[in-house]
């Protein structure tokens, strides 16, 4: 699912220098470029692998593939494969930030600090240090393309995507404004006032959800200490919508659709 709200500030790393760092690393690990060249065409074709099927991006499975026994490459080869997805495709890994309460706080921090520094590579590293703690090994590829080269007169999707991409944002503007969580009970009301029921052209609702959840775009976690026979689940934005839409721009979607329906 994208839009022009699914986007994060883009930050130049191309303006980065890191031959010193790898001229370092390629001493150490004794690879020769075709090999290392290779191996981040590996790695490409994992993470593409992983975002059609929309399943998690993980650190441990990266390095089980281009080097089990030297994680030093790491950081390297990660790096030129992020200038060949970038350059080629359109898209760029971007870590998620871990989700406890602490973590919403700084991951919008990260946001806005992000949006003012967009242009400064320097900033950006400094930025990438200070939140090193807070990382979650997890990557989701997001899509870093120009908003001309997307639009809907040359990028085809079907209806039913713009039609579920639209649920989506409902249901984390929802969440947003309730502190990025809320209960089944609570949002399944404000959504049965908008008609999205399990009797529309979506199908059912529930299986619509689920699918937000395999995808990781929402965490669903069963409520303790149930009375009454409906369970109930408490919705939290999910590591995927943290990695895709950063606070401002969730702002800007609010602010335009209480403009339209103004």
């Amino acid at each position: 699912m994208s839009s022009q709200y699914l986007k994060r500030s883009r930050v130049d790393f191309e303006n980065q220098d890191y031959s010193s760092q790898e001229v370092k690393v390629q001493q150490t690990i004794n690879w020769d470029d075709e090999e290392i060249e290779r191996k981040v065409k590996d790695l490409c074709r994992y993470v593409l692998a992983c975002e059609y099927k929309k399943i998690s991006i993980r650190r441990d499975n990266i390095n089980k593939l281009i080097s089990p026994d030297n994680k030093r490459i790491f950081n390297l080869l990660l790096q030129r494969a992020n200038q060949r997805l970038r350059n080629v495709f359109g898209f760029e890994l971007q870590e998620a930030t871990l989700k406890d309460k602490s973590g919403v706080q700084q991951q919008d921090l990260q946001a806005q600090t992000q949006s003012t520094q967009a242009e400064s590579s320097t900033q950006a590293q400094t930025q990438k240090q200070t939140t090193a703690g807070n990382v979650s090994g997890v990557y989701f590829l997001r899509n870093v393309m120009k908003e001309h080269y997307i639009l809907p007169e040359i990028v085809k999707r079907p209806k039913e995507e713009y039609v579920q991409t639209g649920v989506l944002y409902v249901i984390l503007a929802l969440l947003f404004v309730n502190e990025y969580e809320m209960d089944s009970s609570e949002l399944y009301e404000h959504l049965d006032r908008l008609k999205i029921t399990k009797y529309n052209t979506l199908g059912e609702r529930e299986k619509l959800i689920d699918g937000l959840v395999k995808y990781q775009y929402l965490k669903k976690t069963k409520l303790d200490d149930q009375e009454g026979e409906e369970i109930e689940y408490r919705f939290q934005w999910g590591a995927r919508a943290y990695a895709e839409l950063p606070c401002q721009n969730m702002v800007e979607f609010i602010s335009n659709v209480s403009i339209i329906c103004g």
